[in-house]
């Protein structure tokens, strides 16, 4: 077989649909295990291809703005990696084991060099993702029999591939093993179909079906999350023409019948609330900002991230505690602002190729679509990314490069045509009869705006006032009249009234014209921001009689108040200057015999600019009850504590009708408690948590509740009461007070607390010299034990022994600094 593009995605499909049942045990580079997959074994004959043909001319890279993009990033990635050895003291095997997940990401890339210098680029590129719609069938048909028959298949398979994973039951993870992963697939090419459906064009409804299960199936939060987000992209791009509503109808009515199934499923795995593995991401978010602002410029260094939460004494956080969630903010950790501004200016760069694709009408209307397709999916990998790195993941950038390959390729074909079209329009331009100034002769497109400005105050024309748009500068006459001209732009425009003391008017659309006397009429604006509202106000769904109503305008706004009139009927009617256009924030008092004085901050009111009727807004609820809840664990134990006792004293903000609340925890830790503020903004108080078996109550001071309006339940997250084992200890050599890196150590208890991990207790101390001792522990107290450093090729030497109290907080107590006599 010729070596050639077509050759080498063929043999890299299979490879794909395989998934981790392709993936080879391979050898350990810096004390990290490591493997290969089929689809690694691919870019082999690829990089072979670019070396023969890039050099000799056979095929042309034309560094287009995505290519420059691309380079830049990998050589600040490049940097980072380089930095990285001496910041975090490693030694040659433990960096080239990190570095050498630059060099695969960097290796993947080439399918995007691939299809964009093929001769024959737009074809190849079709018959690439031909292969690729034919892979998504097949690990979507292979995840359904895996639901129905293989359930847990990822831990079955974990001894014969190397990869350690969850037990997931009959979610849907197919030849991957990971729900996220295969679902982010799926999304991935589900939104290239829907595409073709805005576009107008034929789909295969079983396709659609089969991808369309097989993504609900996978239960994963964040592929939904993300598909859905690539959705709001199609039809910010294409609208929503008659084919995609048919898709939306009929996906409703297929989903309607199988919710009374789905629900139960999903709900089985937590999958219908706030679960520990959501909680549990707001850690890696965390600790990725910590490092972000220790590292801001070039990060921690490409793949270093493992390194560097060892030496912050961190503890491992779900499965690993190689990488972190989070996408671009991983990025950002990884390169620092620096990488993030060049991998995110490289995802601009290539939206701007495809928007021009498929705004282009000399462009097929399947190639429109595709370019729609593909900004929609790695919008889809970007948000899903989030929450699991899908983004970096090898399996989901082969697909990527080469859809971001055919985009571009179409769009470099359609500049070589832009080239020419130009070159014919000069000729046909030059060569038109003279303008004779009759109607249907035309001059050059332009932009034509025009309006009245009227005194808010006297409602009488104000002369003199000036209005300007991109620049350009017109002054009202005497009858408040004024007229703007601009060349032909944007199909929307700001307009600034009276200057840098006045207001703007944001986009305001406005059409093009030719002929002389033709503009877009604005109608009659004020000389100044103004609200203009009718509201009612209810309690206990029964309407207030004309209240006392105050609006406070925020005192970032200026403040000031506005007080509201009678307008019949018991409603309310405010009118008065406002500081700006658009919404306005402030605080609603309203005050009545029946039901006292109550405050709503954070309110909002639109002000407007232009004349027309009073607005009529919905009626306004002053009361409400909001339910906050939460899950509170022992800290000792770190299981969840039902039958703990829960009160909350309120000490400021809001008032409530009943300022102390008490609850008992249920099972599984959760608990809930209602307040009924006097009002809407800030409720502070103190949280308290009373264990159920008699110890000391833990409280959590000055807390801040929230009235934002919502029915839901306002989680307040995981608390913990008790006290928590967990020490930190530093090992020095005496001889010259070097770090003792990297050696392993056993802590063995002599007395004291039980552990719940058993009485001896081993770890390895990180580049910093530090170790970690800790254990769930049944009570509050202390454990005695001897710590004990066991050098490799040495003796043990013994650090000393230590009674280590537990602690009530969330963090690591500090032990000291030990000194030991090891040479």
């Amino acid at each position: 077989m010729r070596l050639g593009t077509r050759s080498i995605l063929a043999a890299a499909a299979p490879a794909l649909a395989l998934g981790n049942f392709g993936r080879i045990p391979f050898i350990e580079l810096g004390g990290r295990p490591g493997a290969i997959s089929l689809l690694d074994f691919a870019l082999l004959p690829l990089w072979l291809l670019l070396a023969l043909t890039l050099p000799g001319g056979r095929r042309r890279w034309r560094f287009d703005a995505v290519s420059k993009g691309l380079l830049l990033f990998l050589a600040v990635a490049a940097f980072t990696t380089l930095l990285a050895a001496p910041r975090w003291d490693l030694g040659m095997g433990a960096w080239v084991g990190s570095a050498a997940f630059l060099v695969r990401w960097a290796m993947y890339a080439g399918y995007f060099l691939l299809i964009v210098t093929d001769p024959d680029a737009e074809r190849e590129g079709e018959i690439a993702w031909q292969r690729f719609n034919v892979v998504l069938v097949v690990i979507a048909c292979f995840g359904l029999f895996q639901v129905v028959f293989i359930p847990d298949i990822g831990p079955k398979m974990s001894a014969l591939t190397n990869i350690p994973a969850d037990p997931q039951g009959r979610r849907l993870v197919s030849t991957l093993f990971d729900p996220q992963i295969a679902g982010g697939l799926l999304a991935f090419g589900l939104l290239f179909v829907i595409a073709r459906a805005a576009e107008g064009l034929p789909v295969h409804r079983g396709q659609l079906l089969l991808l369309s299960v097989a993504l609900v199936l996978t239960l994963s939060r964040s592929a939904i999350l993300g598909f859905l987000a690539g959705i709001g992209v199609i039809v910010l791009a294409r609208g929503v023409p008659s084919g995609l509503r048919r898709l939306a109808f009929g996906g409703a009515a297929l989903l309607l019948p199988l919710l009374p199934l789905l629900l139960p499923f999903a709900a089985e795995f937590n999958k219908l609330r706030v679960d520990a593995s959501a909680v549990q991401r707001l850690i890696p978010w965390l600790r990725s900002l910590q490092l972000l602002v220790d590292h801001p410029v070039l990060g921690v260094g490409f793949n270093f991230v493992s390194h560097a939460q060892r030496a912050y004494g961190w503890r491992q956080v779900g499965g690993s505690d190689v990488s972190m969630d989070g996408g671009l903010l991983f990025i950002a950790v990884m390169t620092g602002v620096v990488g993030l501004a060049a991998f995110v200016g490289m995802l601009i760069a290539f939206w701007r190729v495809a928007r021009r694709t498929w705004r282009a009408a000399s462009v097929p209307p399947p190639q429109r679509a595709f370019a729609v397709g593909a900004v929609a999916a790695t919008v889809a990998i970007v948000i899903q990314s989030f929450f699991t790195n899908t983004l970096l993941g090898t399996w989901l950038m082969l697909p990527m490069w080469l859809a971001w390959g055919r985009v571009v390729a179409t769009a470099q074909r359609l500049r070589t045509t832009a080239v020419a079209g130009v070159a014919l329009l000069v000729i046909f331009l030059t060569g038109c009869d003279p303008c004779a100034g009759v109607a249907n002769c035309g001059g050059p497109e332009r932009r034509v705006l025009t309006g009245t400005i009227i005194s808010r105050s006297t409602d009488e024309p104000v002369a003199g006032l000036k209005v300007e748009a991109e620049g350009r500068i017109a002054v009202t006459n005497t009858v408040g009249r004024w007229v703007l001209e601009l060349p032909a732009g944007s199909p929307t425009v700001d307009v600034r009234v009276g200057g840098d003391s006045g207001y703007v008017a944001s986009n305001v659309a406005v059409s093009p014209v030719q002929l002389t006397g033709d503009a877009t009429e604005l109608g009659v604006w004020f000389d100044r921001p103004y609200f203009g509202y009718i509201m009612g106000f209810t309690f206990r769904d029964v309407m207030v009689a004309d209240p006392d109503v105050r609006f406070e305008l925020d005192p970032d706004l200026g403040g000031g108040e506005i007080v509201s009139t009678a307008a019949g009927g018991g409603y309310r009617f405010f009118a008065g200057a406002a500081p700006a256009a658009g919404p306005v924030r402030g605080t609603f008092t309203v005050s009545h015999p029946s039901i006292g004085t109550r405050r709503f901050e954070g309110a909002t009111l639109v002000a407007d600019y232009a004349l027309r009727v009073a607005n009529i807004r919905e009626w306004f609820k002053v009361d409400g009850t909001y339910r906050y809840g939460g899950n509170v664990i022992d800290r000792g134990s770190y299981a969840a504590s039902p039958g703990t006792t829960i009160t909350f004293q309120r000490t400021g903000g809001l008032e409530l009708t009943q300022n102390t609340v008490v609850t008992t925890s249920r099972e599984g830790g959760f608990f809930t408690f209602d307040i009924e503020p006097l009002g809407r903004g800030r409720v502070v108080g103190d949280l308290t948590f009373a264990p159920p078996n008699g110890r000391a109550p833990y409280v959590y001071r000055d807390y801040v509740l929230t009235t934002y309006d919502s029915s839901n339940v306002r989680n307040l997250g995981l608390f913990a009461h008790g006290e928590a084992w967990v020490w930190v200890f530093e090992v020095r050599r005496a001889a010259d007070s070097s770090a003792v890196t990297w050696t392993p150590f056993e802590f063995v208890r002599t007395g004291g607390l039980a552990l719940q991990f058993g009485d001896v207790l081993t770890g390895t101390s990180n580049g910093s010299g530090r170790l970690l001792v800790w254990s769930p522990v049944p009570d509050t107290g202390s454990v005695t034990g001897t710590l004990t450093m066991r050098p490799e090729g040495r003796a043990p030497v013994t650090v000393g022994s230590f009674t280590l109290r537990t602690v009530a907080a969330d963090t690591q107590n500090f032990a000291g600094v030990q000194f030991i006599p090891l040479p």
